[in-house]
């Protein structure tokens, strides 16, 4: 019981922290499209994304998801997944900024929010979907 509880906290925390590399992956990809190449902020992004998503697939995969087989299809579902939570997010965040309450209506806390969602979102269906079978 106790190895269990210690191998699902542990899954969780790598999650986050492969998420944090997968922001700052998405956020130095946009800044060096746009600010050294001169790319348009919405085709920097187009780009940021995806190369951003690949590094936390190949990541979570690897770490946190113990090796689980490389299919197109699963990458495929990842990617899915993880634009699904980044829809949720901008929601949670669009729906506090415009809210009438004080704290949560600031984009920094709104931000968190709706990332805090978003990644127990994004964790529970890799979890029970995309790297299901890998959990032994």
């Amino acid at each position: 019981m106790m190895v269990s509880l210690f191998r699902r906290y542990q899954a969780v925390v790598m999650f986050g922290l492969v998420g944090g590399i997968g922001f700052l992956t998405d956020a130095g990809t946009l800044s060096l499209l746009h600010e050294i190449f001169g790319w348009g902020s919405i085709e920097a992004r187009a780009v940021s994304f995806p190369v951003a998503v690949t590094v936390t697939w190949l990541l979570n995969r690897n770490l946190t998801f113990s090796r689980s087989p490389v299919t197109s299809s699963r990458y495929i579902g990842y990617f899915l997944l993880q634009g699904l939570g980044a829809l949720v997010n901008f929601a949670i965040f669009s729906a506090l900024v415009r809210s009438m309450i004080p704290v949560l209506s600031l984009p920094v806390p709104a931000l968190a929010v709706g990332s805090a969602v978003s990644m127990f979102l994004t964790f529970f269906g890799c979890r029970l979907v995309i790297f299901a079978e890998s959990r032994a």
